[in-house]
């Protein structure tokens, strides 16, 4: 080879060098572009995850506070049964002495 096509040679290497170092570059400032976009995405999922957790325990204690309350409708809707039958009973006990008070005027 002589001098003149091992210059060449050189010089077309170096063509390819720069040419590749220009691509690193270029995929590298991409990489860092698609990392903070990685970035701002894990950080929208962590903010969800929180809020997740946080809605899931309030849920939990709305659910809680759903039993009491079924429970306690639960208990007044026996008593007023129960209330209910008292009233009719004295109702009726009303009415017999009425007749009983009437039969005997």
């Amino acid at each position: 080879m002589n001098a003149k096509a091992e210059t060449e040679a050189v010089v077309a290497l170096e063509r390819a060098a720069d040419g590749a170092l220009a691509e690193l570059s270029a995929l590298r400032t991409e990489c860092a572009e698609r990392q903070r976009v990685i970035d701002t995405l894990q950080h929208a999922c962590e903010e969800r995850l929180a809020l997740i957790e946080r809605l899931s325990a309030e849920v939990e204690t709305l659910r809680a506070a759903h039993q009491h309350v079924s429970a306690e409708a639960e208990r007044r809707s026996v008593l007023l049964a129960d209330v209910t039958a008292a009233l009719q009973d004295r109702t009726e006990e009303v009415s017999e002495l009425r007749r009983t008070l009437e039969r005997t005027s």
